[in-house]
């Protein structure tokens, strides 16, 4: 290969690998939020007992999990959908967990969209119903 495009092959790569860099940097935004509790929800999680963990589950000997667990064997976890903007904690926390979760509960599948629960609600108070 000549000189010239290898010097040209490593400025090219160079070029790649700084601009994945910086725009990788600014892939999604952070948010700050100014919301703070009230004195009613204080008071109110306040006097949530506190979990007491039973013996057979702290030790050396305590049962352990199973490597791995197949939930897309149930009828209660939804089908995939596209989430909305940046609300991918919302996505997953509400529209995943929470719906398997409930329909697990009340034994109903989750293949139907009245038992399928929207991310959005959460996503919109976060954000005060505001999209960026």
């Amino acid at each position: 290969m000549p000189f010239y495009s290898l010097f040209m092959m490593k400025y090219v790569y160079t070029l790649i690998f700084v601009n994945l860099f910086i725009f990788s940097a600014y892939a999604q935004q952070v948010f700050n939020s100014t919301y703070s509790i009230n004195k009613v929800d204080s008071i109110a999680l306040s006097n949530v007992p506190e979990l007491k963990v039973p013996d057979l589950y702290k030790g050396i000997d305590s049962p352990s999990l199973p490597d791995e667990h197949d939930n897309s064997i149930w009828p209660y976890l939804r089908p995939a959908f596209y989430q909305n903007g940046y609300s991918c904690g919302q996505a997953s926390s509400v529209g995943y967990n929470f719906t398997y979760e409930i329909n697990r509960a009340r034994d109903l599948p989750a293949d139907s969209l009245e038992n399928q629960y929207p991310p959005d609600f959460t996503w919109n108070f976060f954000n005060n119903g505001v999209t960026n």
